[in-house]
């Protein structure tokens, strides 16, 4: 399926659901496309979380920003994204032109996981991640990053033209894009 967003914004998503796999708008995209989409203010709990999708097989999310605001934050798990939680080998994903950012630098409007935790995707196979930005406090214990969490380097996908501002911690690889 297809969500156009037609430059709308939407208020305050809330996702706290322990008995679901995926979490965000969209728990699994598989094949379906984001387009052009604002999220003001977020809180999602739990792994395989992202403010537009859980989890990306065969995807795209174009032109879709976050603004952390009102105690936004993405929390507790394994895969979390500003973005996406994690994308898998099954078919090509593409996030391009997206952002997330917080509307002040405060650590309350942040990014928390685990493990495979970053500003646009936790983890990704198969997936290009371009022109996105991130402007906000990155929190793991490990593989931590600006822009993605771990890149399946075995895998074909891309990371270009990205930039990340922010304090990113963590224990055990942790890097400023990934």
């Amino acid at each position: 399926g297809t969500l156009k967003g037609n430059g709308h914004t939407i208020y305050n998503l809330r996702v706290d659901r322990d008995e679901c796999q995926y979490r965000g708008l969209i728990g699994r995209l598989d094949g379906g496309s984001i387009s052009n989409l604002t999220v003001r203010g977020v809180k999602i709990y739990g792994g395989c979380s992202g403010t537009f999708a859980g989890y990306m097989c065969g995807g795209q999310i174009t032109n879709c920003h976050v603004t952390l605001e009102n105690d936004s934050e993405l929390k507790s798990g394994n895969y979390i994204g500003g973005i996406a939680g994690h994308s898998y080998y099954g078919a090509k994903s593409y996030i391009i032109n997206c952002s997330v950012k917080s509307a002040v630098q405060d650590d309350k409007y942040r990014i928390n996981g685990k493990s495979y935790v970053g500003g646009i995707a936790g983890g990704h196979e198969y997936l290009t991640i371009e022109s996105c930005q991130v402007a906000c406090n990155i929190i793991g214990e490990q593989y931590v990053g600006g822009i993605v969490g771990q890149i399946y380097a075995y895998n074909s996908g891309n990371t270009k033209n990205c930039l990340y501002q922010g304090n990113i911690s963590g224990s055990n690889y942790v890097g400023g894009i990934c």
